[in-house]
């Protein structure tokens, strides 16, 4: 990534311009990269993390809210 001054001739810059470059504003300021199409694995590993990411959400829903709460209440 680069930092760029003034992108594009203007103060704050963003999104993908001609589908090859993308301008975007970080904490450190604005950075301008070359354009990458994400893709989707499925890789044994991908998958299996996957389906234990989706029981991990589906037992969260079955708590019962003052559990879900009271962790909240720790965590935050």
């Amino acid at each position: 990534m680069s930092k760029v001054i003034g992108p594009l001739f203007s103060l704050t810059a963003s999104k993908t311009l001609g589908k090859t470059i993308t301008y975007m504003r970080h904490l450190s300021g604005h950075v301008a990269y070359k354009r990458t199409i994400p893709y989707d694995t499925k890789s044994p590993g991908q998958m299996a993390m996957r389906a234990y990411m989706g029981d991990a959400r589906s037992a969260w829903r079955d708590l019962p809210l003052e559990y879900r709460q009271s962790w909240n209440d720790f965590v935050f």
